[in-house]
């Protein structure tokens, strides 16, 4: 009977370790997809006569001033490149108000969660025996 509780038990763990490390693969996943997924992005400004290219790197590529923009006030000129370059930098890099997901902070909290949950099986799997050969004395 203690060689089925003892199956039972690894059939128990096994399954949770399964789950765990499931999770996690997708989130690995998750993770991957989403940085793959960034390319570079155009931000625009003045109907597109300012044009800003911009990468997950958070470095701008190009930016392309038509030359009808050279006839706009300067400070015109400059809210116009800001407007494009942050426009591109928020596509490329995602918005900054979004929450986003700590993908690496909830990896770890995973593995710590899936190694807890291990330690707690096997001390109720103990606890169990000690519960049983208790009971068979009596």
């Amino acid at each position: 009977m203690s060689g089925e509780r003892d199956e039972f038990r690894r059939a128990g763990a096994d399954e949770v370790e399964r789950m765990l490390s499931a999770a996690r693969d997708r989130l690995a996943e998750a993770r991957r997809s989403r940085d793959e997924g960034r390319g570079e992005c155009v931000g625009d400004a003045f109907d597109g006569l300012v044009r800003a290219r911009a990468g997950a790197d958070g470095m701008v590529s190009e930016l392309v001033l038509d030359p009808r923009v050279m006839r706009l006030p300067a400070i015109d000129l400059a809210e116009g490149v800001r407007a494009a370059v942050n426009q591109a930098l928020r596509a490329a890099l995602g918005d900054p108000e979004s929450p986003v997901a700590d993908l690496a902070g909830l990896d770890a909290r995973i593995a710590e969660m899936q190694n807890q949950g291990l330690r707690q099986l096997a001390m109720i799997g103990e606890s169990m025996d000690d519960f049983l050969r208790r009971a068979a004395r009596r």
